[in-house]
Formats: C-alpha cells, structure tokens, sequence
C-alpha cells in the first residue's frame, strides 16, 4: 500500500505512523467427550463451548468422573480433532497428562472441535505417565583460584677444617707446617647443617565427583472411591506405602 499527503508540511522532520488491526479469528465450539481406546464414544461431558484460534483451553475432570460404567477408567491420554479453515479434518497426536491444556488451533467459523478423552478397561492404565526429567540441582559457583608459583634459591653450601695441636688457643706450634711435635694433634671439619630451597607451582583447577543418594518416602492417599458412593457413615479407604 502507498501513503499519499495532500499537503506537506513546513517542518525539519516528518514522522508517519502506520496503525494496523490485529487479525481476528473467527470463533467456533468445543465439545468433550469420553471414549474408549477403540474409539467407541461412553458419553459427553461438555457441549458447545466457544472458543477462539490462539486462546488457551483448559478442563479438568472432576474425581467421579474418571470412572464411568464401573469398568472404564481414565487413562491421563486425550487428542483433538477440528476442521480446519480450509474444511480439511485434523487429528492432533495423543497427549499425556491428566488435565486438557491446549492453545486452539485456527479452524473454521462456526465448527465443532472435540477433545477425546481415553478411558481403559484396565485401572492402572493413568499410571504410566512419563514423569518429567529431574534437572537436578544447580552446580554452585566457584570462584577458581589464580595460578601462582612460589621459589627460594637453595642454601649456599660451606665446608671448613683444620688440624690444630693442643691446646685449644694456646698452642706452641703451627701443625700444618710439619714441625714435629710431640704433643696430640686434632683436626676438625665443620659444613652448612642443612639444606633448604623449593619450587612450589600452585595447580588450579573444578573436579566434580557424582555422589548417588536414596531416599526413602512414605506415601499416603485415600482410595479413589467418590464419597457419593460410599456408604452412610464409611470413611474412605486410606492406603500407606513405603
């Protein structure tokens, strides 16, 4: 599209600003039903519902529902079907989770998308659900550590010796000469005592070590009986595992 201007005006800048309408999407209806996962249809749960491409759609099945019939049991799988803007039909994959929350696709005005709700003869059929992963827990931070060296020269060795004629700092003759002397004679050597001096080089560095833990939990839940069901005075059925 162009922009034309009768008149323009005097000025140093010109600004021109372009509105624009946000797409509106034609609503339609949900409808939710039970089935059975040979696709044979229990019973409807909720009629006509409006809805909107884009919108967020959410349903959670009260407790007395998840068993119809005293033999089909609520599987945590549904799927959706709708028609599309162009009149084709779509069947979305299965989903696992026990509650409905989907962002509505666009479909045609005035359709009826439904969401199929399984439910299996067998009563551990909802249990399979994949637990998401565990991401663990964050490593913490470190501060690694500069490298650095550390040194000192090593000790500067020294040796002497003499032999001397007794007695100590008042003797009569000079032994090294070799005048014959019938007095003792000693000798003497004296060294450094020890020797010191390092190179010390600081090593820096992260090591981790994977460290498995267990831990035990004790699990309490009320069995899934409706308490509409249960008899005057009856208490639901409390269950403990370890």
């Amino acid at each position: 599209s162009r922009v034309y201007l009768s008149e323009v005006p005097d000025a140093n800048k010109l600004t021109i600003y372009m509105i624009y309408d946000s797409e509106k999407y034609p609503p339609y209806y949900v409808d939710i039903i039970a089935e059975t996962e040979d696709g044979e249809k229990l019973t409807t749960f909720e009629k006509g519902k409006k809805v909107e491409g884009g919108s967020t759609f959410e349903y959670s099945l009260k407790d007395s529902k998840k068993t119809l019939e005293d033999k089909y049991y609520y599987a945590n799988k549904w799927f959706l079907t709708y028609t599309d803007k162009s009149g084709k039909k779509k069947t979305e994959d299965k989903k696992n989770s026990e509650k409905i929350h989907q962002v509505m696709p666009e479909a045609m005005a005035e359709s009826t998308a439904i969401f199929h709700m399984i439910y299996s003869l067998d009563p551990d059929a909802g249990d399979d659900i994949t637990p998401p992963e565990d991401p663990g827990p964050e490593l913490p931070e470190i501060t690694v550590p500069k490298p650095d060296y550390k040194s000192m020269p090593f000790t500067k060795v020294s040796a002497t010796g003499s032999i001397r004629a007794d007695n100590r700092g008042s003797e009569k003759f000079v032994a090294t000469l070799g005048v014959p002397t019938t007095e003792s004679l000693y000798g003497e050597a004296r060294a450094t005592d020890y020797l010191i001096g390092y190179n010390l080089v600081k090593k820096v560095g992260l090591k981790q070590y994977p460290i498995k833990v267990r831990k035990d939990y004790i699990l309490v839940w009320t069995a899934a009986t409706p308490e509409d069901e249960l008899a005057e005075g009856e208490e639901p059925e409390q269950m403990t595992e370890t």
